[in-house]
């Protein structure tokens, strides 16, 4: 697209302001691309290696975007605005200037560059109407200036407000949660003060509960395990479940 441009404007200035590459690229970048494809001989072989590969479909929408060149458009300017624009017009125009115009243009690539270019009053039959003195130019800038500020102002309000209304419901859930969970620390302390004390009897150190039974621990030093014919423990865990894997004197606990 570059190597196309190029050739169509010799100009590199109008190729960086008319061209669309695959992303933005300053003109001092596609200088230093265009001068590279000239004089570097390895980035120049690598470039053509990768022209082959491309895709003939990318090929020729590459070329038909080709810039108009000055000479081109000299052509194309000769048709007056009047004309009908039949498509044979400019089928005559690429036979009677086939060094002038570009390899892929095609009469309707013609006929719609020059209706873009009667648009904007560049055929030769065309006048640019003048200005009649003392009107002015409204540019761009200018109609910035005379927008509307209290309109922006407005909008601006709005998005603020919108904003604040957001952030005060917030405020509110979180104020709401941390009083809720105020309200509920002296419940739980009352509930921790006044809970139900441990069934220790007298002499009982501890207790070991499970779902069928309890072991009282009266004594500083126990034996947990299985009961067997080959002795008896202080805790028999076979009272509480299947007990095949537990050894017959699993614990020892003591002083």
């Amino acid at each position: 697209m570059l190597i196309s441009a190029v050739q169509q404007s010799n100009d590199l200035a109008a190729v960086h302001l008319g061209v669309k590459f695959s992303c933005r690229f300053t003109l001092k970048e596609v200088q230093e691309r265009w001068y590279a494809l000239l004089y570097d001989p390895q980035i120049s072989k690598i470039a053509i290696e990768a022209m082959r590969t491309l895709p003939p479909g990318v090929v020729t929408m590459a070329l038909n975007n080709a810039l108009w060149s000055v000479e081109e458009e000299a052509v194309l300017a000769r048709i007056p605005s009047t004309d009908a624009g039949h498509l044979e017009t400019f089928q005559s125009l690429l036979k009677a200037h086939p060094s002038v115009f570009h390899a892929c243009r095609t009469p309707t690539s013609l006929h719609h560059h020059w209706v873009l270019m009667g648009h904007y009053k560049l055929l030769n039959n065309q006048k640019i109407e003048l200005i009649p003195p003392g009107d002015t130019v409204v540019n761009f800038t200018d109609a910035e200036d005379q927008l509307n500020d209290s309109e922006l102002v407005k909008q601006r309000d709005v998005r603020e407000t919108a904003l604040e209304q957001e952030l005060m419901a917030s405020e509110r859930q979180v104020k709401r949660e941390i009083t809720r969970m105020e309200e509920e620390i002296p419940r739980w302390r009352t509930i921790i003060d006044t809970g139900a004390p441990p069934e220790f009897g007298a002499g009982v150190y501890a207790i070991l509960k499970g779902k069928v039974v309890e072991f009282m621990m009266t004594s500083h030093s126990v034996t947990l395990g299985r009961n067997s014919a080959a002795g008896q423990v202080d805790f028999d865990l076979s009272l509480e479940a299947p007990a095949f894997k537990i050894s017959r004197r699993q614990v020892s606990s003591g002083r």
